[in-house]
């Protein structure tokens, strides 16, 4: 089966692949493997490139979440230390 130029490997299609024999000695047909052979480089080549693209976002909304948390901290902190200091409205303690 050829798959479309956008289309990846999945691993029922590795598991499921069947190359025909070579009519005239024993093995496969070259040409048969190697066009597969290279179906599955593309397929783990994309695989890779977009798992370091997604390991790149994620760090860099690792970052930006511990970012936040900080910025969170600091504004309850500062909060708190303002309530501390002003005296409630209203009523006497």
């Amino acid at each position: 089966m050829k798959r479309g130029a956008k289309s990846l490997l999945t691993p029922a299609d590795i598991r499921d692949r069947v190359f025909s024999a070579h009519r005239f000695r024993e093995g496969y047909d070259m040409d048969e493997v190697d066009d597969y052979l290279d179906e599955v480089r593309v397929t783990v080549s994309r695989l890779a490139l977009t798992c370091r693209s997604l390991s790149s976002q994620l760090e860099s909304r690792q970052k930006a979440l511990e970012t936040y948390r900080s910025e969170m901290v600091r504004y309850r902190d500062l909060y708190r230390k303002r309530t501390r200091r002003e005296p409630r409205k209203g009523g006497s303690r």
